[in-house]
């Protein structure tokens, strides 16, 4: 269910269909809170298959307050399916910026946990720029290595500007960063036929680029991933 329609159905549904889960968020460093201080709570559903769903989202705006912040954050029972995880996660943004946020998803309900205490980590002040002006050659996609044969990349120019190779067509488009938030928006193609086997690359490629919500940096390696379920691995480009 989409954030707006869960508003608009938690508006129409009555207040006792309605749950919820408490907590609250701080992180290690002694570092105060100044300026614009947000913190943003999400309730997300982990399926079988690994993808990922948001169910909630709560924003505060912090004001003076300082950590820990406590949270309340609403649900609709009938979102909870069985056989599927569910986990909270958190940020907090400063000034618009993303300065700490959840390593990992602290997990609720089907454990029976209603409450999170969480610990949020400092986001490095370069990790806004580091993945940006350079070209990434792609490694694995969905799991599987990529075969070396014809060269499959991706880089994102610029503050918005994308350009991906998929080893057969030059895709151009545009993207939003904010770290690690991503997302990329392919755009014109050009129309080049290959193997059956490169043009099926081509295709789960160009797939996993609309389905991307995060990029992170891991040992030098760029990262895609929806979620806690990886999509691609990139190493930087061997000029």
């Amino acid at each position: 269910m989409s954030l707006a329609l869960f508003a608009a159905v938690a508006l129409a549904t009555p207040v006792s269909s309605v749950e919820y889960l408490t907590g609250t968020v701080a992180y290690r460093e002694r570092i105060a809170l100044t300026g614009q201080a947000e913190l943003v709570v999400d309730l997300d559903r982990f399926a079988k298959d690994g993808t990922q769903t948001n169910l909630s989202r709560v924003r505060l705006q912090l004001g003076k307050k300082q950590v820990p912040i406590p949270f309340v954050i609403p649900y609709l029972p009938e979102s909870i399916k069985q056989g599927e995880t569910y986990g909270l996660r958190a940020e907090i943004f400063v000034d618009g910026k993303l300065r700490w946020q959840s390593a990992a998803h602290s997990m609720v309900i089907t454990n029976k946990k209603t409450n999170a205490v969480m610990m949020v980590e400092r986001v490095p002040a370069d990790a806004y720029t580091t993945i940006l002006n350079r070209e990434w050659t792609l490694t694995w996609l969905e799991n599987k290595p990529v075969p070396a044969t014809g060269k499959v990349t991706l880089t994102l120019q610029g503050k918005d500007q994308l350009i991906a190779r998929s080893g057969v067509n030059s895709v151009r488009g545009t993207f939003v960063y904010a770290a690690p938030a991503i997302q990329l928006d392919p755009g014109p193609m050009t129309l080049m036929a290959g193997s059956p086997e490169a043009m099926e690359l081509e295709r789960r490629y160009l797939q996993i680029l609309f389905q991307a919500n995060r990029a992170t940096l891991e040992e030098g390696q760029l990262i895609l991933s929806r979620g806690e379920k990886t999509l691609a691995v990139f190493r930087p480009t061997k000029r």
